[in-house]
């Protein structure tokens, strides 16, 4: 099993180390946390042989980050080697992607509000058919999720790495156009 405070403190330790080798206010230094990997032990638990969430560890680690120059933090979840369906939900778990949204919103949370927080796992949403159920298509897409979660706080932004290759042309399209003319311009300033 993994030594956890090992890895933070070398964490901590390499952000101190950019920040002074690189020594340029413009270069952003951020990080992409997992916030529970799903497994007994793993990172995010209660302990070493409970999968329970606890994320008393993960807070601890993205706001020593912070303390020490982290700008933005990549919210992930899961173990790609051991909970892949976690980590990347897909059709078969579709509602895992719904366990990003919370981790991202506990992120915001605990960090101060020019700390960018990027949500993830949104591309299984894709144009809302992705057989979640109590939602309409049209509510369920990543578009709409994305946006919501940006207007309520939740994120700044959304990544959209896997959904990228899948759509190309999504970056194109009268949707986001439409959005940012609705919504206007972003309500805070991140660098």
């Amino acid at each position: 099993m993994a030594d956890h405070g090992k890895t933070d403190v070398s964490l901590r330790l390499t952000c101190t180390r950019i920040q002074k080798e690189i020594n340029d206010k413009n270069f952003l230094i951020g990080s992409k946390i997992s916030a529970w990997e799903g497994f007994p032990g793993g990172f995010g638990t209660a302990g070493p042989d409970t999968p329970v969430m606890d994320l008393t560890e993960p807070i601890d680690l993205i706001k020593g980050l912070e303390e020490r120059g982290a700008q933005y933090f990549v919210q992930s979840a899961g173990s790609p080697s051991i909970t892949v369906s976690l980590t990347q939900a897909d059709k078969k778990s579709p509602y895992f992607a719904y366990l990003h949204m919370g981790f991202a919103k506990i992120f915001r949370e605990n960090l101060k509000p020019e700390t960018v927080v990027v949500g993830s796992n949104y591309s299984l949403f894709r144009d809302g058919k992705n057989r979640l159920l109590a939602v309409t298509p049209e509510e369920s897409s990543l578009l709409a999720f994305g946006a919501s979660n940006i207007e309520k706080g939740y994120v700044d932004m959304i990544a959209l790495g896997r959904q990228s290759f899948a759509d190309p042309l999504l970056f194109y399209t009268d949707i986001l156009v439409k959005t940012r003319k609705e919504k206007g311009r972003l309500k805070q300033d991140h660098t």
